[in-house]
């Protein structure tokens, strides 16, 4: 009797509220009384899920699944290209998945060695004694979808041509050679006028301008777009680009990356190799991001999570976000070792500005290491760098805002340049390799090689420009 009493109550609840949702009804009868409604699930838990790709028993023994293989492969997602791992489909030959290669150290950390036995990497980042909790490999957000550009409906599988205005978006399809064609010969292409293809653009003799002919000639007019450098822009500078002989060329890195790259190559002084820094997050107390927030902007952005991850959790590392926007490196997760400091577009500038003059003002920097002028006083004192604030800037004449050096010829004909600074010790202008500590604060005129320069020191330059506003400005 209570039985039916509580079901009575239950249906009758249920259909009460469900007579004001009108289209609803057909399946809230469904769930009153708890009939099925379409096809019933494989499994109560894993529902319709995919079949596994392996199997490994309580013994940690391998079974593989012959409905599948698993590919290595490289993901091309952005610019980081991670390693990968790929399960294909036999019957269909599709991809259908994408895991991290445990081989790849920008998929896992730690990485496994190359002789790893590929059975042994797949049992290593399984459940199997929850060896994969600690030592997964992962794919982030695009990397598991960017697959799918393959059999996207929207995919460009051949040329397209504009058949409108700009920006009424019309295209139609034409033939490779037509592409060919119309890119090399030019012609009236779209009905408004004509417009000049490859060849007439190669010129090699005419001058693009005989008042600066370091511009080169007239076939310097094209620049060449390239892609990252994931193995197809090699191929473009070489059997195109120089061919064609523009010696202009965009990659990926001019777009992107390059005024990153163009200041860390002049903190570290190295403008052929452009190196690329990463912050040494486990091994730092406090990080400073500004504008950018870690793991979500520059690449590795998996492997950058991880780590900030593990330093945050397990060592002793703490950071600061200084970005318009809340980001993700921010949450409840982190704790009290991250925090959002709030910023207005384009006040970055002026925030820093500000923290070098409360900085400078209260004499919170490290005046030892700022001493240090050169290479040769770095390695003499075991330090891990020097810097340029103690060399001196010229702040009157012809040659003003240069910096003060001494210009000489080597035995091997080669020009080589020492910057002059005021050794601490006998106040006394010299070399910078010849100084350990040089002062950072002076200012006045000097006398080199016969001739007066008035200078200041470029750690005298930056104190002007932060103490130019107020903090309150």
């Amino acid at each position: 009797m209570q039985k039916s009493r509580r079901n009575f109550l239950i249906g009758a609840s249920a259909l009460a509220g469900a007579a004001g949702l009108g289209g609803y009804n057909k399946m809230l009868s469904h769930a009153v009384t708890f009939k099925d409604k379409g096809i019933r699930a494989k499994d109560s838990v894993y529902g319709n899920g995919a079949d596994v790709e392996s199997t490994i028993d309580k013994e940690g023994k391998l079974s593989c699944n012959d409905k599948f293989i698993l590919a290595p492969s490289v993901c091309n997602g952005c610019t980081t290209f991670c390693g990968v791992k790929l399960k294909v489909d036999k019957d269909t030959d599709k991809v259908i998945r994408v895991y991290g290669n445990p081989y790849s150290l920008l998929s896992s950390d730690p990485w496994l060695p190359y002789d790893t036995p590929i059975k042994d990497s797949i049992v290593w980042t399984s459940a199997f004694q929850d060896s994969g909790i600690n030592d997964r490999s992962t794919v982030c957000a695009r990397g598991n979808i960017v697959f799918d550009k393959i059999y996207s409906k929207f995919r460009v599988k051949n040329p397209l041509k504009r058949a409108g205005k700009r920006g009424e978006n019309k295209w139609v399809e034409i033939s490779i050679e037509q592409l060919l064609e119309e890119i090399v010969e030019g012609g009236d292409l779209f009905g408004e006028g004509h417009v000049k293809g490859l060849r007439a653009t190669r010129d090699l003799n005419t001058l693009i301008d005989e008042q600066n002919p370091e511009y080169g000639a007239n076939v310097n007019k094209l620049c060449v777009l390239g892609t990252a450098d994931e193995g197809r822009q090699k191929v473009m500078m070489q059997r195109f680009t120089k061919a064609f002989g523009t010696v202009n060329f965009m990659g990926h890195t001019a777009i992107c990356g390059l005024s990153m790259r163009s200041g860390e190559a002049a903190y570290l002084g190295d403008f052929k190799g452009y190196p690329h820094l990463k912050p040494d997050f486990e091994n730092t107390k406090f990080l400073l991001n500004i504008a950018t927030a870690p793991a979500q902007a520059g690449n590795p952005f998996k492997r950058q999570a991880k780590l900030l991850a593990r330093a945050r959790s397990s060592k002793e590392c703490r950071y600061t976000t200084v970005t318009p926007i809340l980001s993700n490196s921010d949450n409840i997760a982190a704790r009290d070792r991250s925090e959002w400091l709030p910023i207005k577009p384009g006040g970055d500038l002026a925030f820093v500005m500000g923290m070098l003059r409360v900085i400078i003002e209260n004499k919170l920097y490290n005046q030892n290491y700022l001493r240090i002028p050169s290479f040769e006083s770095q390695k003499a004192l075991s330090d891990c760098s020097y810097t340029n604030a103690s060399h001196l800037i010229i702040t009157e004449g012809e040659r003003e805002h240069e910096i003060l050096s001494d210009d000489s010829l080597s035995d091997d004909g080669k020009m080589h340049r020492e910057f002059l600074v005021i050794d601490t010790l006998d106040t006394r202008l010299k070399g910078a390799k010849n100084v350990l500590q040089a002062d950072i604060e002076f200012v006045g005129e000097v006398h080199f090689k016969a001739q007066s320069f008035k200078v200041t020191t470029a750690f005298n330059k930056l104190k002007t420009s932060a103490f130019e506003h107020s903090l309150e400005e």
